[in-house]
């Protein structure tokens, strides 16, 4: 009869312990992606040689999510800006872990699942947020010229990329993840 009982109440325990980390999921509030801005070179001698992405974040989140070590992970809620820079002609900036100003922050420049992917024009960004434990959180959201990007391109080929107003702040639903 003992060994019933405990079972049961082992059993409901872990039921309990599942239902409670997927809501923690839920009970997330979107990251606020407030700027971006890119900027791609002239393709003249003199016009620099540099391609950039900025990007200012925020977590809405500083309570607990999901259990950690010491009951529940707390959240860096202060903005963060991100950057990301490349050589134009030589290098990649795809799939590299960029440092943001606030040290708990990474993002990550993804290749856009299109056939026009460019690094500066259509791409996914992908925002890392560790917790004060072993806690981690992980959105990612696609960005892309005439969808949530506008600005110009001059005749030199210069191109600069900013968030459309419309879509400020562009919303990204963070999951906790195991780090």
């Amino acid at each position: 009869m003992n060994l019933t009982k405990f079972i049961i109440t082992f059993a409901s325990l872990l039921n309990l312990a599942k239902s409670q980390e997927c809501q923690s999921n839920e009970e997330l509030e979107p990251w606020q992606v407030t700027r971006v801005e890119t900027h791609s070179p002239a393709l003249r001698p003199d016009g620099g040689n540099s391609s950039s992405i900025l990007v200012t974040i925020e977590n809405p989140n500083p309570t607990p999510a999901g259990t950690g070590s010491n009951g529940g992970a707390t959240f860096d809620t202060s903005p963060a800006n991100c950057t990301a820079q490349w050589l134009t002609t030589s290098e990649s900036p795809y799939d590299i872990s960029y440092d943001c100003t606030e040290a708990t922050w990474k993002m990550e420049v993804l290749k856009a699942n299109s056939t026009s992917a460019s690094p500066t024009e259509n791409f996914d960004l992908k925002f890392t947020l560790k917790g004060n434990g072993t806690e981690v959180l992980v959105g990612r959201e696609h960005f892309e010229v005439w969808g949530n990007l506008e600005g110009t391109c001059g005749g030199s080929g210069v191109c600069n990329w900013y968030l459309k107003e419309s879509n400020n702040p562009v919303l990204i639903q963070p999951t906790a993840v195991a780090s």
